[in-house]
């Protein structure tokens, strides 16, 4: 854009504020999910798999934007939709085949406890 579109000083300082704390935390759910994807212990740094972290969760709000933006927004037809995370069982997913706990050397092989869901996306 040629010119700058002006604001009063304080809008600006509020609006920067905001914006980037919402981006913080954005981004701290991306890495937090992305983090969960390798083959670290169960609870590297104290993450808690079944409770998440504090401050609402960022990798929990993460996922659940990404879940509705592959659903929901991009626009397919009917029936032919490709739900990321369709059954919600990312994060439980990869503490258990991904990642390593106590009291056990190699992760849970895959027994078919979670939905079928999983099962179909496996052999497509």
């Amino acid at each position: 854009a040629p010119t700058e579109i002006h604001f009063p000083p304080l809008a600006r300082q509020i609006g920067g504020a905001t914006f980037g704390l919402a981006t913080g935390y954005l981004v701290s759910g991306f890495l937090i999910c992305l983090m969960q994807t390798l083959p670290w212990h169960e609870r590297f740094l104290g993450y808690d798999p079944e409770n998440g972290l504090g401050l609402g969760g960022p990798d929990r709000v993460w996922l659940a934007m990404m879940h509705r933006g592959t659903g929901e927004v991009f626009d397919r037809p009917a029936g032919a939709e490709r739900w990321f995370d369709a059954d919600g069982s990312f994060i439980i997913r990869h503490a258990r085949y991904r990642r390593h706990a106590e009291g056990r050397a190699e992760p849970y092989p895959n027994q078919g406890e979670f939905p079928p869901v999983l099962e179909a996306r496996k052999n497509e």
